[in-house]
């Protein structure tokens, strides 16, 4: 009885140690002993002048075209993040030029009218960058915020 408790206790310790062991090494993935912490550096890459959005996930790992709204994490380093959070975070009053909307691995020109059912966005995008006058609505259609974005000259 002893020998099978032994073999039970064994094979769970060494599940718990080697189980979450990262036996590919991603690039901006560290897995760290203690407490098995996943920092990810940067989850975009460009490949032949298109952007990818690499992710990397508990149980995927995969790189695609980066589609939608991205957030500068880093000087070179953009991130996908939700409509939601953009306006949450007043980018339109603060953070011009830190944001950047992507179709198809490429900066998108054009005019930009996207809803997520929380809230409404109106207005234009230069080079991926938002620029010019927009509008944002909630739900029930109420004007949030009406003004113009101006670009950086230093971007």
């Amino acid at each position: 009885m002893t020998k099978l408790n032994f073999l039970i206790v064994f094979i769970s310790v060494f599940q718990l140690y080697f189980g979450q062991l990262d036996t590919s090494r991603n690039k901006g993935v560290i897995m760290r002993r203690t407490g098995l912490v996943v920092q990810v550096h940067c989850d975009t890459k460009i490949i032949k002048r298109k952007m990818y959005d690499h992710q990397v996930g508990e149980t995927f790992d995969r790189t695609v075209l980066a589609n939608g709204w991205f957030v500068r994490y880093k000087d070179s380093c953009y991130q996908n993040t939700w409509m939601s959070q953009m306006i949450e975070k007043e980018f339109y009053l603060g953070l011009n030029g830190v944001y950047r909307k992507y179709k198809k691995g490429k900066p998108y020109t054009g005019i930009v009218r996207e809803n997520d059912g929380e809230y409404k966005i109106i207005g234009r995008c230069k080079k991926g960058r938002p620029v010019g006058k927009f509008k944002i609505l909630n739900s029930k259609k109420e004007l949030i915020w009406k003004g113009e974005i101006q670009r950086k000259q230093s971007e």
